[in-house]
């Protein structure tokens, strides 16, 4: 599979075009939250393009602030964007109440990477076709598993408990991605999988559009 500066702007642009669909679509506040998911994912690409384009000119500030902007958005905006977004489509108060608390999760995870990124900081550099970042500290193994644990909670649970119908599609897709990202694209693991994820999030469009429709035909029907 292969990545590059043109393929981060393209996904950036497509996501962009669906995201502002999907809140075109939207009605209510619950709906555009959601809906902006596609459009941070654009964000995200569009930075990620501009570390393919910087990296390999030296390591100037544009570059710096790429890869910084790029590690925010992975390790501590979604998990705790995607549990709030998450929690403001749920109706049912017993489920949000987990959504709270996955996003407390996720808050945790949020503070612990921001202490790790500006106390020691964080690096990228290209490998093949693919960008590997790291954060200039070692974790141990027990760290990594936690670290895990609490991304997954944060970002996926929430998707696989929601009571909109299909809302788990997407969670579906993005755990079967992080599978499939382990296995095959470790070493590039936080750049393939935020790809996959960015993708993934055109479902937000179905998924509205989708439950629209559905609550027209059940309000027909009484």
């Amino acid at each position: 599979m292969c990545f590059s500066a043109n393929v981060s702007f393209l996904a950036a642009g497509v996501l962009s075009v669906i995201g502002l669909l999907s809140l075109y679509i939207s009605r209510t506040r619950a709906e555009k939250t959601i809906a902006c998911t596609p459009l941070f994912f654009a964000i995200q690409q569009a930075t990620e393009g501009l570390v393919w384009l910087t990296l390999p000119v030296g390591t100037g500030l544009i570059a710096y602030l790429g890869v910084y902007a790029y590690l925010f958005f992975v390790f501590i905006f979604w998990p705790l964007w995607m549990p709030i977004a998450v929690s403001f489509y749920e109706n049912e108060w017993k489920r949000k109440i987990a959504m709270y608390c996955c996003t407390a999760a996720g808050g945790c995870l949020a503070l612990y990477f921001l202490y790790i990124l500006l106390l020691y900081g964080a690096n990228a550099q290209i490998e093949g076709h693919h960008i590997k970042y790291a954060f200039n500290a070692h974790f141990t193994f027990f760290e990594e598993l936690i670290g895990n644990a609490f991304y997954c909670v944060a970002v996926l649970v929430p998707l696989f408990i929601c009571s909109k119908p299909r809302v788990w599609y997407f969670g579906a897709a993005l755990a079967a991605s992080y599978v499939i990202t382990y296995i095959f694209y470790y070493a590039a693991f936080t750049s393939v999988w935020c790809f996959f994820g960015a993708l993934l999030s055109l479902l937000t469009l179905y998924i509205i559009y989708y439950n629209q429709h559905r609550e027209k035909h059940i309000h027909k029907k009484h």
